[in-house]
C-alpha cells in the first residue's frame, strides 16, 4: 500500500500519511449505523432533518431541481447552431 502513496505524494517517506489513513479506518470501524426511525427520536437532528425533507419536497414540487440541471447543463454541453442568449427563471419574495 505504501508504493501508491510513495508515487502520488513524490516522497519516500510516507509512514506518517499511512498512519492517518489506518487511524481513520480504525474509527470507521467504531462508528455506529443509525436507522431513520433512530434519527427522529433523536431530538438533536429532527429538525435538521424535517428543514431538509421539506427543503427538498419543496424543490420537487416547483420544478427547481430541473431548472438548475438545465441550466448546468446548458454550459457543459455545446450549441449546435446559433447562441441564444440564456434566461435564468428568478422568483423574488
Amino acid at each position: 500500500m505504501s508504493k501508491p502513496f510513495r508515487r502520488f505524494l513524490g516522497k519516500s517517506d510516507v509512514s506518517k500519511e499511512l498512519e492517518e489513513v489506518y487511524a481513520e479506518g480504525r474509527t470507521q470501524n467504531n462508528l455506529q449505523m443509525v436507522s431513520v426511525p433512530q434519527l427522529f427520536r433523536n431530538r438533536a437532528v429532527r429538525w435538521q432533518l424535517v428543514t431538509i425533507l421539506i427543503t427538498m419536497a419543496c424543490y420537487q414540487l416547483c420544478g427547481l431541481n430541473a431548472i438548475r440541471v438545465s441550466s448546468s447543463l446548458s454550459h457543459i454541453v455545446p450549441d449546435q447552431g446559433e447562441q441564444q442568449p440564456v434566461s435564468h427563471p428568478s422568483t423574488s419574495g
